[in-house]
Order: structure tokens, then C-alpha cells, then sequence
């Protein structure tokens, strides 16, 4: 409701100071002009979102590539608040080589896109959404998806990998190890925990939301591993060997401003304090870039308390010799373990990251509809206002057949502009998300969808040509009558 009734006052603002004699000329021809408040929140949206697009070669990493997925919306708010003069601008240059050439449609198309520029950019703005929102949204996902799953890839380096539902026992791992063909054997996997960020202790309301639930990965203490490789990019692995500490991802660590050497505290499921005593929080001694795939905390099993005997989702990574890989799974198989190669475990990660992408893509789908519903609306809308001017049409002579191809023309311009408009607006966000989340120099986005969006672009603006046939059909049959 109160954004329904600023909606309203701003909407009505400018014409409740209109003098009745303008209002009447402005209603035949508007004016792409705007106020001069207007254009500065329009030039300071547009150097917002351009910066904001640079995010990511300032600060790495997912926080970053977040950062620059707001670019687009900042560029498209900068599109609507200076629509009625950009809109003017690009017509007039894309009319001017036009001028005198083709029927009497075109040339009416051409004086409409022209001179109503307001008119048109309540239907381009909505379109321009829609497919800026959409492909930032997707791109996101996808991108995200993407890293995760290289991450993973050149994280995991085993040959075999022997998942239990259950924790992994010592006599279990030696008689792993055991086996014939076996190199080494090294336990992995994840649990849930809980990490403290800073809070005001003076805010009521700090206790209740300063701890973060994370999941933690149980690493082996040392940097010499061929198994699993967390790109460690400060500190040491090796500091996990002793109990209290802590390996935070990049990004974790650049989120709770943390370095090597300081301090966090760290609880785990269930458990009423940090693993350390009070005052005693875990140490941060190594950061890893593969937070992504890998997860953002890693612990050794010495952090790991009393009822916490290891992760859940127990893994072990098998290093084994040339041409052994079938024996050693078939006698990991007779422990009671399933058994999976490296590339089975990658493409499990990426169809479940696919299975939650269809989840938002879906959610994404039913907003988008919404936005272009109201589009939709600003089509109809914008086509019933028109009735005096397709009965002037018709009085000075002009056909239905010109009418309705000048109205498909002005639905294929409008089209085209939002369409235009939207990509624009991504391709800053694009190549800051991109190279934010995965330092790649091409998106990962679903083509597929890039197509709807644009497809919905183009199709929303033609749902007003019927219209437009059917009001200059009812003139034709009113004058007969009179």
C-alpha cells in the first residue's frame, strides 16, 4: 500500500502542475524533455552501474562477482529514468536516414516513434527487465555452477572415490590401504557447523543472528596431498594439525574480514559454545581459493570434537597403481563401500547444481511473467488511449490496412529497442560476474532461455495490433452509422 500511494503521487505529480492550455498540447505531441533531477539520478545510476561492473577486479572472488551482478539493474533504472529522451534520441537517428522513403506506413510509424517517446518507453522499459533480469539471473546460477563444478575438478585428484553414510572407523581406512594396487588412502567430507561473525554487543538482537551456519570440510594437515588440492594461497595446511584451528576459502575470509594469524570463533552442530573454551576461538592458519567446490571452512581432525567422530558424508580418495583401478574397486565394493570414479563424483555435483538451477530457474520464470504482464498491460493501455488519433486517422483518409501496418512496425521498433536495450545493460554485468566467480573469459548461461527472453520481447508489443484492427474496425462502423 504506501508503495502503491508513492507510486500514485509520483505518477500524477507532473500532470496536476500542468496549465490546462499545455496539457492540451502535450497531449498531441509530447516532449522528450526532462528535469534536470531527473537526468543527474539518470547519469548517477548509469556511473554506478559501470563501477559496479568493475567490482570484481578490485575485490575477488564471489563477493565481487555478486557486486557486478547489480550493474545491470542500476543501467536499466538509468534507461528508465532517462527513457523519453533516450528513446528520442535513437529514433530520431534511426528515422533521419528514413525520412521520405517508403509508403504512407512507414512514414506514420516513424512520426509516432518520434513524437511519443514517453508513450514508448513505458512498454520498452518492462521489456528491457525482462531480459536484462532474466539473463543476469541465469547467468549467475549458471556461473556459479560452472566454477563450483571446476572448482571440484581440479580439487579431487583421486582415481577412486569409496563414499560411506557412515563415519569411516580407523580399521576401516587401514584395510583400505590394505588392498592390493592401493597407493594411498585419504578421508574427506563434510559436516555442519556454525561460524561467529562480528556483532555490536551492545545491539539486542546481536546474539541471535551473529552465528552463520557453514559446512566444513575434513582435509587432511598437510600441503603434500595429491588427493585433494584446496589451493591454498596463504598459510599452511599443515597448522592443522593441532586442535583449535581453522583453513577459511577466500571468500569467507574477505566476508568476515579475516587473514592468517587471527581469530574466529567456530562451533558445530549441536554443540552450546565453540569447540575451543570460551576466549579460545579456532585460528585461522592456511586460505584456499576453491571454496566454491570445495566449501568455505576446512578443518583437520584434531578441530573436530568429542561427539563429532567425522563428517557424515564420509569420502575416501584412493590413489592407485596403473591398471589396478578395477581390482581396487571391486575390493573396496566387498567392505561394504560405494564405489565411484572421479568423473562419476564431478558429474553428481553438477546434476544436483543443475537440479537447484531448474528450482530458481523456475521461480525466476513466474517474476519474469509477472514484469511482462505489466508490459503487457502498458500495451493494451497505451493502444486504448489512441482511439482520437486513429479517428483523426481515419478522417484525413488514412486506411485500416496503413494503420494496422504502421501499428506492426511501431511493435517491431519497440521490440527491437528493448531487446537492445536489455543486452546492453547485461553485457557490463556479464563480464563482471564472469570474471568474478570463475575468471573465464566466456558466461556460462543457458542459451535456451536468452531466446525466450528475447522471443517474449518481441512477441509482447505485437499483442497491441489486434487491438489497434479491432478500434480502427468499430470507427469504420460508427461513422457508416452516422
Amino acid at each position: 500500500m504506501p508503495v502503491a500511494l508513492v507510486a500514485a503521487l509520483l505518477g500524477t505529480r507532473e500532470q496536476l502542475r500542468v496549465a490546462p492550455t499545455d496539457a492540451l498540447r502535450q497531449a498531441g505531441i509530447e516532449s522528450p524533455r526532462l528535469g534536470r533531477l531527473r537526468l543527474t539520478l539518470a547519469a548517477g545510476c548509469a556511473v554506478a552501474g559501470l563501477l559496479s561492473a568493475l567490482t570484481p577486479w578490485v575485490i575477488p572472488g564471489a563477493i565481487g562477482g555478486a557486486t557486478a551482478g547489480g550493474s545491470a539493474l542500476l543501467l536499466i533504472t538509468a534507461a528508465a529514468l532517462a527513457g523519453p529522451w533516450l528513446v528520442q534520441q535513437v529514433f530520431d537517428r534511426v528515422a533521419a536516414p528514413l525520412a521520405g522513403r517508403g509508403g504512407a506506413s512507414t512514414q506514420l510509424a516513424l512520426a509516432n516513434t518520434r513524437g511519443f517517446s514517453r508513450r514508448l518507453t513505458s512498454v520498452v522499459v518492462p521489456l528491457a527487465l525482462v531480459v536484462t533480469f532474466g539473463i543476469v539471473q541465469n547467468l549467475v546460477a549458471a556461473t556459479l555452477g560452472a566454477a563450483g563444478t571446476q572448482q571440484l575438478s581440479d580439487g579431487l585428484r583421486s582415481d577412486v572415490v569409496a563414499a560411506s553414510s557412515r563415519v569411516l572407523t580407523p580399521d576401516v581406512l587401514d584395510r583400505v590401504a590394505d588392498l592390493p594396487g592401493v597407493r594411498t588412502a585419504t578421508p574427506t567430507g563434510t559436516t555442519t557447523a556454525e561460524l561467529r561473525s562480528e556483532s555490536d554487543d551492545d545491539d539486542p538482537f546481536g546474539a541471535r543472528f551473529s552465528w552463520e551456519p557453514v559446512a566444513v570440510r575434513l582435509v587432511p594437515a598437510t600441503d603434500a596431498t595429491d588427493l585433494i588440492d584446496l589451493g591454498v594461497t596463504a598459510g599452511s595446511l599443515t597448522g592443522l594439525t593441532s586442535p583449535g584451528t581453522v583453513a577459511l576459502s577466500s571468500d569467507t575470509a574477505f566476508e568476515h574480514g579475516l587473514s592468517v594469524g587471527d581469530t574466529v570463533p567456530l562451533r558445530f552442530t549441536g554443540t552450546s559454545g565453540p569447540v575451543q573454551e570460551e576466549g579460545s576461538p579456532a585460528r585461522v592458519v592456511a586460505l584456499y581459493s576453491r571454496g566454491l567446490g570445495l566449501g568455505p571452512v576446512a578443518v583437520g581432525s584434531s578441530t573436530l570434537p568429542a561427539h563429532v567422530p567425522g563428517p557424515s558424508d564420509a569420502m575416501l580418495l584412493i590413489d592407485v597403481e596403473p591398471g589396478a583401478t578395477a581390482l581396487v574397486q571391486e575390493g573396496v565394493a566387498d567392505l561394504g563401500l560405494q564405489v565411484a570414479d572421479r568423473n562419476q563424483v564431478i558429474a553428481s555435483a553438477g546434476e544436483a547444481e543443475a537440479t537447484s538451477q531448474a528450482v530458481s530457474l523456475a521461480v525466476l520464470l513466474v517474476l519474469l511473467a509477472f514484469i511482462a504482464l505489466g508490459a503487457l498491460n502498458a500495451v493494451a493501455m497505451t493502444t486504448l488511449g489512441r482511439r482520437e488519433e486513429f479517428a483523426l486517422l481515419q478522417v484525413i483518409g488514412t486506411s485500416r490496412r496503413q494503420v494496422v501496418r504502421s501499428a506492426a512496425m511501431e511493435a517491431g521498433i519497440v521490440g527491437a529497442a528493448a531487446i537492445v536495450l536489455g543486452i546492453l545493460a547485461v553485457v557490463p554485468a556479464a563480464a563482471g560476474i564472469t570474471y568474478g566467480f570463475a575468471h573465464a573469459a566466456f558466461p556460462s548461461v543457458s542459451w535456451g532461455l536468452v531466446a525466450v527472453l528475447v522471443f517474449t520481447a518481441a512477441l509482447v508489443p505485437v499483442a497491441g495490433i489486434p487491438g489497434v484492427a479491432t478500434l480502427m474496425t468499430a470507427r469504420a462502423r460508427t461513422g457508416r452509422l452516422s
